[in-house]
């Protein structure tokens, strides 16, 4: 967030980076988709790392504890092989066993012992299958290739899944088409199509696949979040938000569903709507650095600057980062004057971590400097920004929110009297070919003002005013 003597309505909190997810296949065990440190923070994160509770490891660890009881009902089972020597059934047993028990080697031997004495067909899927779990898609598309795909929807809908995740869409769509002729109302494969459609840039063909997947799967989280993004790119931005809140209704787990929420909802200046949903998440993932970043990203836009930083201090616990560190100065920033000194000393360790996004750290870099200009210290704003700015080949210029370091830096020049290299950078920035409208707009009103106080000059302030009228 850009600190200004008020927050402003949108952008600039840095929030840990989430991946949105357009869901292709959805399938019950996963889907195809110098300074000082600030010491007291740094000792209270470190201290909430082991308080963080989180429902997935949780039943991950029960998953531990459970393959060991099916491993010793496997060895318990091998005592009367011999007697079911023959039986596809037995085989079969001993590949879930095999399976649940994390041995997945193991299970494609007792598969293919079970395709001998058995259907071909249903234990051939089951390879294919396995060869997915193993990482090996070419063995498991070889499979799906020899099965009846006039009449198997399973199969086609994996080759179409090969073919799309290789960029072969009239591969993925002949396998798909083959699929919707044997159930046009099958929920994966209008999932499917309306995720292809999205891709292709057909928002309502997408929305009219989703919308038949719907008769389907009435309450799926994943196809209502699917649906709100062809809703997003088609700028109807109201249903999309509908859409998500039905996701996270019948998905309060929803992790895509959540961030798209709050992103949404931060975006539109509704913030206060989408708190209690995350909240909620993170009553079960603790561990979630995105959504704890959500979180308090919501709090500091309805002023809840105490909540905010408690939750930052969660984030950062999880995963530490220039933009936590950037998102702590603000909500002390915040917090008032009491707070300052502890808002200086997070922006100042934002700025001086090595690793992470060149955007986040031009936003604590802002921020610090927007401190600095506040208390007069222009000399430092000058040479922050200089160093920020330095070879920084039209990224920072160029960005909308980042590219008024050149505006602090011409400001500060001009507080300090130094109005020669005020007018050499403002110079700059309008001769820029990379620089974004803002900022030229800004640089062009100081010299057309600059050039004014001098009647000497005043024809220069004409020509830039004339050169710029269609941005000033």
């Amino acid at each position: 967030m850009i600190l200004e003597q008020k927050l402003p309505d949108n952008h600039d909190l840095s929030v840990e980076a989430s991946n949105i997810e357009l869901v292709i296949l959805e399938e019950s065990a996963s889907s195809l988709s110098l300074v000082f440190p600030p010491a007291e923070d740094l000792s209270e994160i470190e201290s909430l790392k082991l308080a963080n509770f989180s429902l997935k490891t949780l039943i991950a660890s029960h998953r531990d504890e459970a393959g060991g009881e099916y491993a010793h009902e496997l060895g318990r089972l091998l005592q009367k092989e011999e007697r079911f020597s023959t039986s596809p059934v037995f085989f079969n047993r001993l590949a879930n066993l095999a399976k649940l028990s994390g041995r997945l080697e193991l299970e494609a031997e007792y598969l293919q012992r079970a395709v001998r004495h058995g259907d071909g067909d249903i234990f051939s899927r089951k390879i294919a299958e396995n060869f997915i779990s193993r990482g090996m898609p070419g063995g498991a598309e070889d499979i799906f290739l020899r099965l009846d795909l006039n009449k198997d929807i399973h199969a086609n809908l994996r080759l179409a899944y090969f073919s799309f995740a290789r960029g072969e869409f009239s591969a993925a769509k002949e396998a798909l088409k083959r699929a919707n002729e044997i159930d046009s109302f099958d929920y994966n494969v209008r999932l499917f199509e309306g995720a292809i459609k999205f891709v292709e840039g057909d928002y309502s063909g997408a929305l009219r696949s989703y919308r038949i997947a719907e008769s389907d799967r009435p309450n799926s989280s994943v196809l209502q979040a699917n649906a709100a993004l062809a809703y997003i790119k088609q700028g109807l931005h109201k249903k999309a938000l509908s859409a998500l809140k039905r996701s996270v209704v019948f998905d309060p787990l929803n992790e895509n569903a959540v961030c798209l929420l709050a992103d949404l909802s931060f975006s539109l200046g509704k913030s206060e709507d989408v708190i209690p949903a995350l909240r909620y998440f993170l009553e079960y993932e603790q561990r979630d650095a995105k959504v704890w970043s959500r979180l308090a990203r919501g709090l500091i836009s309805v002023g809840a600057a105490d909540e905010a930083v408690a939750a930052l201090k969660r984030q950062a616990s999880i995963s530490d980062s220039i933009s936590v560190w950037n998102n702590l100065g603000v909500a002390y920033y915040q917090k008032g004057a009491a707070n300052r000194y502890r808002a200086y000393q997070s922006f100042k360790h934002a700025v001086t971590r090595d690793e992470g996004d060149w955007r986040d750290s031009a936003i604590a870099v802002k921020n610090l400097c927007y401190l600095l200009s506040e208390d007069k210290q222009y000399e430092d704003v000058i040479k922050l920004t200089a160093i920020a700015t330095a070879d920084e080949d039209g990224r920072i210029i160029s960005d909308k929110d980042v590219s008024d370091l050149y505006s602090l830096q011409i400001s500060a020049a001009t507080d300090l009297k130094r109005y020669d290299l005020a007018e050499r950078l403002a110079l700059g920035v309008v001769e820029s070919t990379r620089a974004h409208s803002n900022v030229i707009a800004w640089a062009a009103s100081w010299l057309i003002a600059q050039y004014g106080l001098d009647e000497s000059r005043m024809d220069e302030g004409l020509a830039v005013a004339a050169r710029f009228k269609n941005l000033i």
